[in-house]
């Protein structure tokens, strides 16, 4: 990846736009499952970017479950549900229970699902 391919704008902080950026690229599929990304140094250094600034989008990018971190390996996306990003959760719902609400869920601390 080189810089002119991404280009920054000053409307959001620079780890956002790299998060945003290889968030959409996992979702078309131009990043593919078990694919590797580069080095935060490597991709740091591509960037014209500090190295935490790059840590940071990856470790959103992992805590959201795009990508995961293999120790000493580096980084590789993760294989997604495609239907996550194909329809919104009503129309889901609506096929599998007929219903156009979803589910009701008691997030309550104090008390158990009985369902």
């Amino acid at each position: 990846m080189n810089n002119t391919i991404f280009t920054f704008n000053d409307n959001a902080p620079k780890y956002k736009q790299i998060y945003e950026k290889f968030k959409s690229y996992i979702e078309q599929g131009d990043i593919l499952a078990n694919e590797q990304l580069p080095s935060i140094r490597q991709l740091a250094d591509s960037l014209h970017v500090s190295r935490n600034t790059t840590l940071l989008a990856y470790e959103q990018l992992v805590a959201e479950g795009y990508i995961r971190g293999e120790g000493r390996k580096g980084y590789f996306a993760n294989e997604l549900e495609p239907r996550i990003f194909q329809e919104p959760l009503i129309s889901y719902v609506k096929k599998q229970t007929g219903s156009k609400r979803p589910p009701e869920v008691n997030f309550r601390a104090d008390a158990v699902d009985q369902t």
